[in-house]
């Protein structure tokens, strides 16, 4: 972390005046020199928030109210962790994805980054990767791991501390199916990527017709999760291409039981989440799902490049 008096450098901005003039001052925190504007840095993590007050007592309403969306670890042992094999197989199909569209040895900004669970990956092609959340309990967590992130900070998504044209590749997973207004949101990636800068964006594949199912079996799964959008591959290429990329390749993975974790396939769940362990069963599951369902995946993941309106070319799905 910098040391007091020293600037964060001229690609950080003050969220409220968007001046490239943010300084660590000796009272442990980051004002702008512009407008004044005070950021605090709790646990050596600086948070960029209008409101840090605010920010805070909607992470403890969360936190109560959804405890196991923003309090559990996304890092797991692969003795605790059912779905070892799959992230094994997530793993090796992202970093083709990476190599083929990512500039190797440039920095990567991971964008909703959470406890650091895609850090390992990004740093096979990157020179060094920055985080950014929105829940500073898990930038806490991924602050503690070996070889880590080059800063983290506390930040809202359409508000990024920032200057525009600032970054040549922005990894966003899993998070704009949270976002009220995801097409804001990929406005905000837009406007801080340098021009043809690639965006690696994944999104959950609940607008399918097979996963909707478990919402029909048990409606009240609705109101465990906090996610707000249910997207399919035509929406998300939909919406990524208004707002100003064109998509280069689609993927998606996994496919398996529409779990509803009791009720009517309660005992189907519990079957399946255990035999998630073996590379078998998940061999066969992708085997069936790519000739019988095709499009039913759990997973979707866009390599998509920003260009001008005027630019923008259909997507080529590989």
């Amino acid at each position: 972390m910098l040391e007091a008096g020293v600037s964060l450098g001229s690609e950080w901005i003050c969220i409220k005046c968007k001046a490239d003039q943010l300084y660590r001052t000796a009272r442990d925190e980051i004002i702008c020199g512009n407008c004044a504007a005070q950021y605090p840095i709790v646990d050596g993590v600086p948070v960029f928030v209008g409101d840090s007050e605010a920010h805070k007592a909607h992470m403890d309403k969360s936190l109560s109210e959804k405890r196991e969306w923003y309090w559990n670890e996304q890092i797991l042992g692969k003795n605790e962790d059912p779905w070892h094999d799959i992230g094994r197989r997530r793993y090796a199909a992202l970093s083709d994805m990476l190599r083929a569209y990512v500039p190797k040895g440039k920095p990567i900004l991971d964008l909703g980054c959470g406890d650091g669970r895609n850090l390992q990956l990004l740093k096979t092609v990157a020179s060094g990767v920055t985080g950014t959340d929105y829940n500073l309990l898990r930038l806490q967590r991924a602050k503690g791991m070996a070889e880590g992130y080059e800063s983290l900070c506390v930040s809202e998504v359409n508000a990024l501390p920032f200057c525009d044209c600032s970054w040549d590749i922005v990894y966003f997973d899993q998070v704009l199916e949270h976002m009220p207004d995801p097409g804001q949101a990929l406005e905000s990636v837009h406007r801080i990527l340098r021009h043809h800068g690639v965006l690696i964006l994944g999104v959950p594949n609940e607008g399918c017709w097979y996963h909707q199912l478990k919402f029909r079996i048990k409606p009240s799964l609705l109101k465990k999760t906090d996610h707000v959008n249910f997207f399919t591959e035509k929406s998300i290429r939909a919406l990524v291409e208004r707002c100003g990329f064109a998509v280069k390749r689609t993927m998606g993975m996994t496919w398996g039981l529409p779990a509803t974790g009791d009720g009517v396939l309660g005992p189907m769940t519990k079957v399946d989440r255990a035999l998630r362990r073996y590379v078998w069963y998940n061999s066969v599951w992708e085997r069936l799902g790519r000739v019988f369902l095709p499009g039913q995946y759990f997973e979707l993941y866009l390599a998509c490049i920003k260009v001008g309106d005027s630019e923008t070319e259909p997507g080529k799905k590989g």
